[in-house]
This record gives structure tokens, sequence and C-alpha cells, in this order.
């Protein structure tokens, strides 16, 4: 049950900045820039976060609470903080502000309005629910329970409480004022359960004998049932209902809270699996779109920010944001006991600041992934979701478990403030007994196929490194480290651009230094490296340098770009390190040359090299593969596999890249039987590497059923078939 009335808990400004939505307060421009890798943000991005705040917002920091998608908070609030309430819409438009309302309970309050004026009726008409004894009924929580039930005894005008609350919650808290919907507390399905905390019988009906459990539990669900269907009517169907208990009201709210996840009503199966109100089943059974939320409460010691550096902390915080994340659409609440009261902290994780973007599919087996360390276990019991920007995976087992990813993506602790460093990205995790990883990316780091091209401008002049747009980057990061010698030192990021060129300003006169580039893709994951460059900042240089490797007609074309009085030459290096020079030797100028000796199939490095008496200074470093003119139809990979929806496709067609040459091909997807299910390419493709998505389905666009199917692709004479598995 949530509890009022906790005391205010200070938010270190040490804590993390970065807002996650856009649009917010001036005052947070530099740190909502840093989430720039995913431009527009149209759609509120996953994780969803909720903050139950009972604290009064009088002196609260507004900027950092404002950061979460919904807050809930008390009805104290709304009477005596209007103007915090304003400048929080003001920080955050999209922000839900949910107000806190017991349906179940009475602490005896007699302010604000909302709250006493229910008190007062209490009291009036006897709708507290009583004992045999004539006593309140008061869990040891402290709280006196209303009697809710249909044989509460009715008012004058032949009300029961169960008709007159909803009249009372609309008329103080309903559409037209400060709020966006109401948190009903203490929603509960039955209320038999109390007998077993106080020491005499209910008696709900007030006849002096003491209740079944049966009929108490079907009055009080009946009363639920009747203030819940009549406070829909009264707030229309557009205003937000979320309960806090284990209730069925799907038909007439938005969705539940699992309060203190996973310890009360049961353990993780119950509050995520329970066919009837779990969390899984929720997210599908209330008015849709459903708004959930799963609470976790810290019972260990905590400073302001938190329990910094516990273990254990940062497992049952991970568990309960995976398993939001993986069972449903719902919102990830955290905070801490704070005495007795809980709902009192403004705790930021760094994992809320990863933008997972939007859920793609249902929940996935994980692949196993046999592991190195004591204890580990195959993936057996691990769950994934797919997100158009990541990867959530919960392990409730008791064990260590691993996951192959089937692909490489980045920890969200690689985060360097303006994007994932390409140091972050695995291919398999490791999660955590109870636990749950968050990983981020689309499968694939960027290609390293950048190619540098310098201009160094030695006389009032900076260096200005440039290159080829790389398909899939959004912005491009850059490196720098200076040259001591033939050692260079530390690279340094100096720049985050959008744009395939990058001015360095912060160069020195008389310096060398060696740059680098990475591109950046749209979930604001970093690709490898280029290869570096050098470029002199050497007071009267007029050193500049184009150096390209083109593929004509299935050839290397080596071209670059250099001062009349350059004298150049080319230096190949092999897959074996063998280093030789190509073509006639060195010459001065503007140059172009044809690598005819290079072999088809082997990758190369070029390094354009300044030759100046008998030094040598490498200027500009390329890289190549030349094509295969060979039979190289083949199916590459499908992914996933099993599937529960789109699977990719990957296959290639032979020929020379870049030639023109191109063959006839189908690519089919068969059932067990061997009947045609979908046709996916039938026609003349030119060679190379292909793609094609079947989104499981048939020729019709019907989704297919579960089961092994056959992916064949035919071409040039020769079919290559593989298997498909398709999971619902």
């Amino acid at each position: 049950m949530a509890r009022a009335g906790a005391a205010f808990v200070e938010w270190d400004d040490a804590e993390r900045r970065r807002a996650r939505r856009l649009g917010w307060a001036t005052g947070l421009l530099l740190a909502v820039l840093v989430l720039l890798a995913c431009p527009g943000r149209a759609e509120v991005s996953y994780p969803r976060l909720a903050n139950i705040y009972f604290p009064t917002l009088a002196g609260a920091d507004l900027e950092k609470l404002a950061r979460w998608d919904l807050v809930v908070l008390t009805t104290y609030t709304g009477e005596s903080c209007g103007d915090e309430l304003e400048t929080l819409r003001q920080l955050n438009p999209d922000i839900k502000l949910i107000v806190h309302m017991p349906v179940g309970y009475h602490g005896g309050w007699t302010c604000p309005s909302a709250l006493g004026g229910l008190r007062d009726a209490l009291d009036a008409n006897g709708w507290w629910l009583m004992d045999t004894a004539g006593e309140i009924v008061t869990p040891p929580f402290g709280f006196g329970i209303m009697n809710m039930t249909t044989s509460c005894a009715p008012d004058g005008q032949g009300q029961r409480l169960c008709d007159w609350l909803p009249e009372h919650i609309a008329s103080h808290l309903g559409p037209g004022g400060t709020w966006d919907g109401i948190f009903l507390d203490f929603c509960m399905d039955d209320i038999s359960w109390v007998s077993g905390y106080i020491p005499n019988p209910i008696d709900a009906n007030g006849d002096g004998i003491a209740d079944t459990r049966a009929e108490l539990d079907a009055w009080w669900k009946s009363g639920m049932r009747r203030m819940a269907d009549r406070l829909r009517e009264l707030v229309g169907d557009d205003y937000t209902l979320i309960t806090n208990g284990n209730n069925t009201l799907y038909d007439v709210c938005d969705g539940s809270t699992r309060e203190n996840f996973p310890f009360m009503h049961g353990g993780w199966y119950e509050n995520v699996m329970h066919p009837t109100y779990g969390y899984a089943s929720n997210n599908a059974n209330y008015r849709q779109p459903a708004v959930n939320i799963v609470n976790s409460i810290w019972a260990g010691e905590a400073g302001p920010n938190g329990p910094q550096g516990n273990l254990n902390y940062e497992r049952q915080l991970r568990f309960g944001l995976a398993t939001t994340l993986v069972y449903g659409d719902g919102y990830f609440s955290f905070d801490g006991l704070d005495g007795e009261d809980a709902h009192s902290h403004m705790w930021w994780h760094p994992l809320y600041d990863v933008d997972l973007g939007q859920p793609v599919g249902r929940v996935e087996r994980v692949t196993a992934c046999p592991g190195a360390l004591p204890g580990m276990v195959n993936g057996e019991y691990l769950r994934l979701r797919r997100f158009t920007k990541g990867i959530v995976i919960v392990n409730p087992t008791g064990a260590l478990q691993a996951a192959d990813l089937g692909g490489m993506y980045y920890m969200g602790e690689s985060w360097n403030g303006q994007f994932f460093e390409r140091s972050g990205a695995v291919h398999e995790v490791l999660v955590h007994a109870r636990s749950g990883a968050i990983v981020v990316g689309r499968g694939h780091m960027l290609a390293s196929s950048i190619v540098l091209e310098v201009v160094g401008r030695g006389v009032g002049g900076s260096p200005e490194v440039s290159w080829d747009a790389l398909p899939g980057a959004e912005r491009y990061s850059v490196y720098r480290s200076r040259l001591d010698g033939s050692v260079p030192g530390e690279p340094v990021l100096v720049g985050v651009v959008d744009t395939p060129t990058f001015v360095d300003d912060s160069a020195a006169q008389g310096m060398a230094y060696r740059y680098a580039v990475a591109g950046i893709d749209s979930s604001g994951c970093e690709g490898q490296l280029s290869r570096p460059v050098e470029v002199s900042t050497e007071p009267g240089s007029d050193l500049h340098v184009h150096f390209t490797v083109d593929i004509l007609d299935g050839r290397l074309t080596l071209a670059w770009t250099v001062s009349e009085n350059t004298r150049v030459a080319i230096m190949r290096t092999g897959a074996r390190g063998e280093r030789a020079a190509v073509g006639d030797g060195p010459q001065d100028g503007p140059g172009r040359l044809v690598d005819e000796s290079a072999v088809p199939g082997e990758a190369y490095e070029y390094e354009l090299v300044e030759i100046d008496g008998g030094a040598e200074r490498v200027l500009a470093l390329a890289r190549s593969r030349v094509p295969v003119d060979s039979a190289g139809t083949a199916l590459l990979s499908c992914s996933p596999n099993p599937a529960a929806g789109e699977t990719l496709i990957r296959f290639s067609i032979g020929g020379v890249v870049g030639r023109g040459d191109v063959a006839r091909a189908s690519l089919t997807i068969h059932d067990a039987a061997g009947r045609v299910v979908k046709r996916l390419a039938d026609g003349p493709l030119p060679s190379g590497l292909h793609e094609a998505r079947w989104a499981a389905d048939d020729e019709a666009g019907n989704p297919v059923a579960s089961g092994c199917y056959f992916c064949a692709l035919t071409a040039e004479g020769r079919t290559d078939t593989a298997k498909l598995l398709v999971i619902r």
C-alpha cells in the first residue's frame, strides 16, 4: 500500500543532469544536446519512467522531477503547490501528473478537502469497516479500512460508501483541473486477507456475526466494481485511472501498479506471469493504451542519490527495469524506504538515460551461449525483447546466465556523454541472477570504410579532415593524437560533427597530428575508427592531400591530389604484411594509378608517401579489397532465427562487383512440405550483397503458423537453402 507524508530527500547536483526528453527548460539545453543521437523523438522512447513522489513540491528541484514521464503526487500537492505543478508542465509538456487517492483505507487526514471531506463522511455515516468487537479494522500498517462493501449501511439518502465515493472523487480531482488522472490506492479485489492481521473477525454488515471470507470478498469486490464503474462514467474515457492492488477492473481502468516489486503479492512469477493480475497480462487486459507501473523499493541504506555502488541495488533496479521493458509497455519506478515511508526520492540511474526507441515484437527466448564462468548456465530461462535501438534481457532465475546477442551491441555504461563508445561493444552478455541487461544498437557496428582526405594549412589556417559520407552514419566522432617523433600520443575526442568534414581550430601551429574518424548511427553507437592520417601544421607548409581508392571495372584505381612541388610514391601492404611500391616510382604532383597486380579477394592498405630527399613521410592511408570474379551465389545469414516476427535474410549474387554483372535469381520461402509460402525476389539481380525481409507471412500477408520453414536462393544454376524457425 502506498503511503503519504514521507520527508523530501534532496537530490545532489552531482547526479547525472541529462534530460530524457527534448523541449524542456532553457537551463537543460546543454543536457538535451547530449541526446541528439536520436533527433526529433516524436514518440516517447523507452524506458518509460514513473516517480511516486509524496513530499511537498514546495522547495523541490522541479527540473529534476520533470525528467520522469509520469509522476504520482498527493492531494496535498494539488491544493498547496499549484504554481509548482504548472512549472512541471512547462518543463515537460508531455508529463503525466496523477493524483494519489486512497479508496480502501484512510489515515485520519482532515485536509485537503478531498481527504477531509472523505473523513467527515466516514465518521458521520459509520462507513468504516468494523470488527465483531465494534472496532475499526486497523491492520498493523496503521490506517483504518473503509467499508467499500455492498453490505455497508447506507446514509440518509440511501447511498453506500461505494456509491458516494466516486461522486466525491470526481468533484474534487476530476477532469478540468490540475490532474491527468487518479491513482486509486488500495483498490483490491478482496479484503478477507486483512483478517490475518487483526485480533477480531470482520463484521462488514454490522449484524454482530463474523462474516465468512467468501461473502466478505464478494461484497468488497462488488463495491469496488460499483465505485469504479461510476467513476469512469463521471470522469470520461480520456481520464487515466490507475489502480494499486490485485484487481480485475480491466474495462474501466487504464492499468495497475505492482508496488514493491517483486516482493509484494508474491514473487516474480506471481507479479509478472499470473494469468489474472500479472504484469504481462495487465499489459493487454486493461484499456489501451495501458498505463501500468512496476515499482521497486530499496529497503537498505542509501544516501541522497541512492545506494550508489551497491551490487544488490544494481541487480534489483536492473531486474525491475528489465522486467518492465520485456514483459510490457509500462512505466518503471524505483525509490527507497526513508524511515518507514517510501516514495520520497528522485534517484536517477544512468540506465534511465539510455534511449531504446520503440518496442519491436514480443518476448523472445534467448539463444543459449555456453560460458566460461563457474555457475553460469545456458539461456534456457532468459527472455529478451527487441527495440528499435537496442535489446533488453531479463533473468528471473537464481543462476548467472549467458546470452548470445546475435550481433554487436553496446553496454549502456559506455555512453561518454555524446555517444556509445565502440569500446563498449559486445556480442554476448552475462546476466546476473534475478537481474537484467540493457544493450544499445541494431546488431552491428558501423563498417570501418571511412577513407580520410586531409587538407593541411600551415599558414594562418587549421587542419581540415574530410571524408565520404558513410551509409548509416548520422554523425561522426573525430579523434586526434599528437605526434612526438614517430610515437603518437593518446587519441582524444576533439569533435562530433553532422557532416563529413572537420576543421580543427584548436590545433597548434608547428605541430604534427594524427586524425581518425568513426561514424555514429541513429542509436548513438560509434563504429570502428578509420585508419589514421597525419597532418603537419608547420609554418610555411602548403600540404594539400586527397587520396582515394575506387573500384572501376573490377580493378582498384587510386587517385590523389597534392601540390605540384610535392614528390610522392604509392606503397602497398598486403594481408601478410609485405610492403612494396606500386607503379613506376615516385612522381610529382597529382596522379592516378590502376593497381594491375592486386589479387582478387585480397585486402590491401595503401600509403601515399611524400619523398623528401631520402626521407619518407606518410601523408594519407586508404584500404580496399579487390572484388572476386567467381560464382559467389550464397545465402549468408537469416537473423533472427528462430523468429517471432520479421527475419532479415542476407545473400550474395556472384559476378564482378561494379562491372554490371547480373543474374536471374529467385528467393522463396517454403513450408515443411515444400510448398512455396512467399516469394521475396524473382528476377534479375546485380552481383554483390543483397538483403530481403520476411515478415513471417504468406503471399496474402497473413501470418504463418509456428513451425519449420526453408529459405531457398536459386541463381546461376545452383540453389542454396537455409532452415528458418517461426515461434509465435
